[in-house]
């Protein structure tokens, strides 16, 4: 049986290479530059999977003390496209897989 869609916006499935930082809230760094790639792409936000990311970035991302700035490198454009921004959710890949 299939499930009635939610979502507002299209999402775009395209993998593209990343950095990120977590940065506090007077935009301190709090990380060094992290690497990753997307996993889908909306209107409203982007799913990513982050290399080596340390279970305090995320405890204090969820706890809205830090933000997150994004570098996404998309072919043929010189310069990587910014986004700052918080994290909606997470899901820690590397616990399960150690379980």
């Amino acid at each position: 049986m299939k499930t009635e869609e939610r979502r507002k916006y299209v999402r775009l499935n395209k993998i593209y290479p990343i950095e990120l930082k977590v940065i506090d809230l007077k935009n301190n760094p709090q990380s060094s530059l992290l690497q990753g790639f997307t996993r889908d792409i909306s209107y409203n936000g982007v799913c990513v999977e982050v290399n080596d990311f340390q279970p305090e970035y995320l405890k204090s991302l969820e706890n809205n003390l830090s933000r997150i700035i994004l570098y996404i490198n998309i072919p043929f454009k010189r310069q990587p496209v910014k986004a700052v921004g918080r994290v909606a959710w997470a899901k820690n890949n590397a616990a399960e897989a150690n379980a």
